[in-house]
This record gives structure tokens, sequence and C-alpha cells, in this order.
């Protein structure tokens, strides 16, 4: 009974050093960080400002000075007479007419306030954006990301949207051999599609088993926690081998607007464009990640089911 147990012990130890070393962890980059719309604290990289970034705030006086203590724009101001026709309320009228008029002025200034209220609650909805590439030259390729991601300022808006101008603007079209571009949530408010970008960049590097050696991305105080991999390592590998590459994004969501995708390759392309020119202020969370390291060789099986794994837990 003792040498049946010893054996199965050994058996069981066997089967998991094998299984251990059929399923390597694949190494990788991941970087990036967020921050919310509309002023107030950051959630990450940013601080507290009195003031919104969209729509302002409000003081006591007007900022554009003037002497009179009724003065908006610096000159004197003398309030223009109102006259009400004795019809609509006057000496010889009964007051309903009165009452009207203020009820339509009543309605129109409800009016104004609530269609303000939803033009700023539109333009400060994000949508959640989620785009893979399995890309060809790949250890060039990656060499290229451990570069961006090495000297990239994630802890702050200008940072981000710099890191993700060059990302983009490196990918060739015609080195995209299969893509794809999720947009799940299109209307959410900023810091929640942020958090959930970095959620699901994360939760997507566990499941395919990625452990990334190139590491800079942003905490709650805007100081990035970065792990350099380049040190002796070059492009050197060829046409052959694979690169996997996803970015998780929030962006304003009237960015958007002409952005459907279809499941066609040509998406990714298109998306690649408006990324490229977008302003760092509808930018709300920059997260990417990637595999393999720069100056190490992915074969094309691998990249193969790493993208497919990819690109199928999205969809989920």
């Amino acid at each position: 009974m003792r040498r049946f147990i010893r054996s199965a012990a050994v058996l069981a130890a066997l089967i998991c050093l094998v299984l251990a070393t059929a399923a390597p962890r694949m190494g990788g980059g991941f970087g990036g960080g967020r921050s919310s719309f509309g002023g107030g604290r950051s959630s990450f990289g940013g601080g507290f400002s009195g003031r919104s970034s969209w729509g302002g705030g409000s003081s006591g006086r007007s900022s554009w000075g003037g002497g009179g203590g009724r003065s908006s724009y610096g000159g004197g101001y003398r309030p223009m007479p109102i006259f009400i026709p004795f019809g609509v309320g006057g000496p010889h009228g009964s007051g309903r007419g009165f009452l009207t008029v203020l009820g339509i002025i009543a309605g129109v200034v409800v009016l104004v306030v609530a269609a303000s209220a939803a033009s700023q609650w539109w333009a400060n909805r994000c949508s959640l954006v989620n785009v893979g590439f399995r890309l060809r030259r790949g250890a060039a390729y990656a060499h290229m990301l451990d570069g961006i991601l090495d000297g990239a300022e994630v802890g702050t808006v200008t940072g981000r949207v710099t890191a993700l101008h060059r990302l983009v603007k490196h990918i060739d079209p015609s080195d995209i051999l299969d893509s794809y571009v999720r947009i799940p949530v299109r209307h959410g408010g900023s810091e929640q599609v942020g958090k959930q970008a970095e959620d699901q960049a994360r939760t997507l590097m566990d499941r395919l088993g990625m452990t990334p050696e190139t590491v800079n991305v942003a905490d709650e105080d805007g100081q990035s926690v970065q792990v350099s991999a380049r040190a002796g390592r070059d492009a050197s590998a060829g046409d052959t081998d694979g690169c996997v590459l996803s970015l998780l994004l929030g962006v304003r969501a009237g960015k958007l607007t002409g952005i459907k995708p279809t499941g066609a390759p040509e998406d990714s392309v298109v998306l690649l464009n408006l990324l490229e020119a977008l302003p760092g202020r509808d930018l709300a969370a920059f997260y990417t990640f990637y595999t393999p390291n720069g100056g190490v060789r992915m074969d094309t099986n691998m990249a193969d089911r790493a993208y497919l794994d990819m690109k199928a837990l999205a969809q989920g």
C-alpha cells in the first residue's frame, strides 16, 4: 500500500511538471493609466481642481473684470426698462395674462437649463474600446513597443496620449494579419470606464498566461511603477515570427459616433486613423499589453493561439 502511494505521488508530480512545461507563461509588456473627465479628483494622475475642465466652475464675480458693481464686461451698465402692457395685468387687467407670461418665461428657463445639463452629460460620456491585433514581424514590433512603454509618462494625460499616438503611428496596416474591435460600453462614466479598461487588461493577461517583463503603469497618485526589460535586446528576428497586441481605451463617446464595428479587418484601420489624431482631453484611459518582449521570438503558431484566445475572451 505504501509503495502504491509513493508511486502515485511520483506520478502526480510528473504530471504537474509536464503540464507546467507544456503551458509556459508568456513574457510581454504592460502599461497605461487613467483619469476622469470633468475635473474633480483624478483617479490616476492628477489632483483636485475646484473647477471642472469641461464646463468650468462659478465665482462670485465675473472673471472678465470691469469697474462698476453691476458690470459684467468692464463698462457701465444701465438696466433697460421693462414695459408690461396694461392688458397683460396692468391697472385694468385681471392678472391672468401676467401669470401666463411668467409661466412661459419659467418654462423656457427650465428647458434651457435641462438642455444645458443634457449637453454637459453627453459631453462627458465615455466609451470603452477593446481592440486587438495579430501582427507579423513580431520581434520588431515588440522591440518598438518596449521602447514606447519605457519612455512613456503614463502618469499624465499628455504622456498617455503621446504614447498612444506613437504606438498607432508605428502600426503598418500591411502587417496586420488579423484584428478585432469591440465597444462593450458606449455611454459610461469616465471613471467607471477607466477602471473597466484596467481590469479587463489585467484579466486578459492573466487568462492568457502572460507575465509582463516590461511594465509602466501609473498608480493613483500619478506615479508610475516601471520595470524595463530592454537590456541587450534587439529586433533581429525575421518576418516569420508574430506579435499579439491589445489596447484597452476610454474615449469620449462623441468621438466614436462614426465607429460601428462590423467584424471586418478594416474596422481596426479606421479606428487607428481616429486614434492617431485623438486629443488628450478625449482620452480617459490608456492601457496596452503585448507579447513577446523585444528581441524574443514568438513562433507563428503560438502567436495564433494567443491571439485567438484573446479574441474569444474579448467577445465574452
